[in-house]
């Protein structure tokens, strides 16, 4: 069994470099002196641990968490903002709705985290951030999404000039992984050497770390094993690529 040695805030969350960098953004701009804009964009490829990252800011700032869906309308992300906020029937407008998220947000100190923000780049969302956040003064709005984010939002210089911190999601490095193998591999101990391998052969990229992590301890566990390292190790490594056509 591995030794816990991450020292985790949030339990269940290795705290990589990623959550240390989103928090680092999120103290900075909640920190900021009023007249400063204060969202910020938080982006990268998939699989880097950004929601991760965001679960752990929810809980450490006791943030208040929306997770966007393709079908977004002004008044589903308004409903599912007031009801993270603790509005469960919100009543009157969308004008209305917007008033009362900023009146919360201001009196609670809570920064808004909103995942997947890539579906909010359509001029009538967009435009519902940037009522939140003017009417918010002093509030703090996190937006998470995939690489091409920023470049969305740059094509409205409304809420695009409005962004002090844009963070881009980091791969892993071995000192992520490390911490990876900590968290997850209870039952087995797997070799710093096999832990590298994983990295290097997933490109660094945490999800799949992850899914290699838990083929090791599934062999391990199949051969009666405690512990397994690169020298036991006979499974193929998991890249995220299809397989090969196998040809008859």
């Amino acid at each position: 069994m591995q030794d816990d040695k991450s020292n985790n805030k949030v339990p269940g969350v290795a705290p990589l470099r990623n959550v240390a960098a989103l928090s680092e953004a999120i103290e900075a701009t909640m920190g900021r002196p009023q007249h400063l804009p204060g969202i910020v964009c938080f982006h990268g490829l998939s699989g880097l641990g950004k929601t991760t990252a965001a679960t752990y800011a929810h809980v450490e700032y006791c943030g208040a968490y929306v997770a966007v869906r393709s079908v977004v309308s002004r008044k589903s992300l308004l409903t599912s903002i007031l009801k993270e906020l603790g509005v469960s029937s919100p009543k009157g407008s969308l004008d209305d709705y917007t008033i009362e998220v900023a009146r919360i947000l201001v009196g609670t100190r809570k920064p808004l985290i909103i995942d997947e923000a890539d579906y909010l780049a359509k001029p009538s969302l967009v435009e519902v951030i940037q009522d939140i956040h003017d009417a918010a003064v002093g509030s703090t709005i996190v937006l998470i999404g995939e690489e091409n984010l920023k470049t969305k939002l740059a094509r409205w210089e409304k809420i695009h000039n409005r962004i002090l911190r844009w963070e881009g999601a980091q791969l892993a490095n071995l000192a992520d992984a490390l911490l990876l193998r900590d968290l997850h591999c209870r039952r087995v101990r797997v070799a710093d050497d096999l832990v590298g391998m994983f990295g290097e052969k997933t490109g660094w990229v945490p999800r799949r770390i992850c899914v290699n992590l838990a083929a090791a301890e599934e062999e391990a566990l199949s051969k009666g094993r405690t512990e397994i390292g690169l020298k036991e190790y006979r499974r193929e490594v998991f890249t995220g690529s299809p397989p090969m056509r196998r040809v008859a």
